[in-house]
């Protein structure tokens, strides 16, 4: 899979989930478990991003570089509010707006200026094996989301 396909549809499953983020009149607030998903499913794309697609761009040229370190910044900051969320379970209501809005800047930014790069200096089989990786990485993390889920499933039943 071309992994340009692959984070078209990542990035179509966290705007959708991003939708539940903040609550109003129009997005009921999230449940733990799709908060957890939606926490899942931005650090696959933050870690396919910042591992495997952003590293083809820094010797590139074209501009390619001050794109990457963008991508590059912007994915360090959801990658600690992914942290803080992994350790505590839980983030707090007055950053989910602040969580929202660095969530879809980061994609309009890959969607916009990173996407286009990789396709247009990174050939299709390196783009289809870095999209193989990216599936690895994709089930690694639902394994490792799986067993942190039973954990705390049963560390509630002991309690």
């Amino acid at each position: 899979m071309d992994v340009l396909h692959f984070l078209k549809e990542e990035y179509s499953a966290i705007r959708q989930l991003a939708a539940g983020i903040v609550p109003g009149d129009l997005a009921p607030a999230m449940s733990g478990q799709e908060m957890t998903r939606f926490m899942a499913s931005l650090e696959l794309a933050v870690r396919v991003g910042n591992d495997l697609i952003l590293p083809e761009l820094t010797d590139a040229g074209h501009g390619s570089s001050s794109v990457a370190i963008l991508g590059e910044d912007q994915a360090k900051s959801l990658g600690r509010i992914i942290a803080s969320f992994k350790k505590s379970g839980e983030i707090a209501e007055a950053k989910l707006q602040d969580l929202y809005r660095r969530t879809l800047q980061h994609l309009d930014h890959m969607e916009k200026a990173v996407l286009p790069l990789v396709r247009d200096v990174v050939s299709t089989p390196v783009r289809e094996d870095i999209g193989e990786i990216a599936l690895d990485y994709r089930t690694e993390l639902t394994v490792s989301v799986e067993k942190s889920r039973d954990t705390r499933a049963s560390a509630s039943i002991s309690a």
